[in-house]
């Protein structure tokens, strides 16, 4: 199985008066959805034909992000918990279940990282709207 972990786009973090907007508040900005556009339609082309699935947090920045790869892809996108999509042995547990060969799993930070070290044992910065390809054996 391919499992490609994919950080959300680039945040609004303020709102017009200058006021945080919250963990639950901050929302994907217009530049960082074009990026995710950009980057979608080169891994749509890298996973082309294959039986693909999206998963994703319950929070809006990923909500939005995950929206972006499914018009570009085409494909179904299913919320998952929280604690699904951000911790390596919930996300085996979902894994476990799923058919398709390929997994988009659309994340936060540190989360993403961690889930890194525990799937492939690597280290690395995992700035908003990075995608981490990692193969899993099942």
């Amino acid at each position: 199985m391919i499992l490609y972990l994919i950080r959300h786009g680039k945040t609004v973090d303020f709102d017009e008066k200058g006021r945080p907007l919250g963990d639950k508040g901050r929302y994907v900005s217009q530049e960082g959805l074009e990026e995710l556009r950009e980057k979608f339609e080169s891994l749509k082309e890298e996973i082309q034909g294959e039986d693909c699935r999206i998963f994703t947090s319950p929070y809006y920045r990923t909500r939005q992000t995950a929206k972006v790869l499914h018009e570009v892809l085409g494909l179904p996108v299913e919320v998952k918990s929280f604690k699904e999509v951000t911790q390596a042995f919930y996300l085996k547990e979902c894994l476990d279940e799923v058919r398709e060969q390929i997994v988009c799993v659309i994340s936060h930070e540190p989360y993403i990282s961690q889930m890194i070290w525990d799937l492939a044992k690597r280290n690395g910065r995992v700035p908003m709207g990075s995608i981490h390809k990692i193969e899993i054996d099942q």
